[in-house]
């Protein structure tokens, strides 16, 4: 077995979970207040919010890395080529979870404590995500499939102008509605603390 072939052992997977995890968290940190006064997390706008966000921006984010870039989505710890592209599929779709899990265990914390346990799962998802990011990272900086990372002739990814001119409208695409969704919810948290 080469050093490079992990059988079932996928990096970018938790990685991008851990990223889900600290989106929805974040969005209901920003969204307290909303979370503390109302009879149900789920009926809250943030709730909702996030649902949207994590389907309609995370998703496909996903799925077009996944598709586009696979060895590197993969971070070439696996051959895609000895999948299915369903593993990935499912794989991926399972961000959407992931992202209300990190939103609903932060809501709950909120709404049961109120305090510094809420920031909890934000920080297991950024710290999750920045164990990712290091440790493999060198990973991160080729662009090719499986075989050619194996054989080291891989180009780095900075010689392919389409990867990168993808991965500065992604950040476009997902970072102004994020900045949104956070500046909406921490501006209506001010509202509901004047009123009160």
């Amino acid at each position: 077995m080469h050093i490079f072939e992990f059988k079932g052992v996928i990096k970018t997977i938790p990685m991008d979970y851990f990223i889900n995890l600290l989106t929805g968290s974040v969005i209901a940190l920003a969204a307290w207040d909303e979370i503390r006064q109302a009879e149900s997390i789920f009926a809250t706008r943030s709730f909702k919010q996030a649902f949207l966000f994590g389907l309609l921006v995370f998703l496909p984010i996903g799925y077009f890395l996944a598709f586009t870039f696979t060895g590197w989505s993969w971070m070439y710890f696996i051959d895609p080529s000895r999948y299915s592209l369903l593993v990935t599929f499912l794989c991926v779709t399972g961000y959407l979870p992931a992202l209300l899990v990190g939103y609903i265990l932060t809501a709950w914390l909120i709404r049961m404590d109120g305090g510094a346990l809420a920031f909890g799962p934000a920080a297991v998802g950024f710290l999750g995500f920045l164990f990712f990011l290091t440790v493999p990272y060198k990973r991160l900086l080729y662009l090719g499939s499986y075989q050619q990372f194996v054989t080291q002739t891989a180009p780095s990814i900075f010689t392919n102008v389409f990867f990168l001119a993808s991965m500065g409208i992604i950040g476009i695409y997902y970072f102004v509605p994020l900045i949104y969704i956070l500046y909406t919810n921490m501006k209506t948290g001010v509202a509901f603390r004047t009123k009160s």
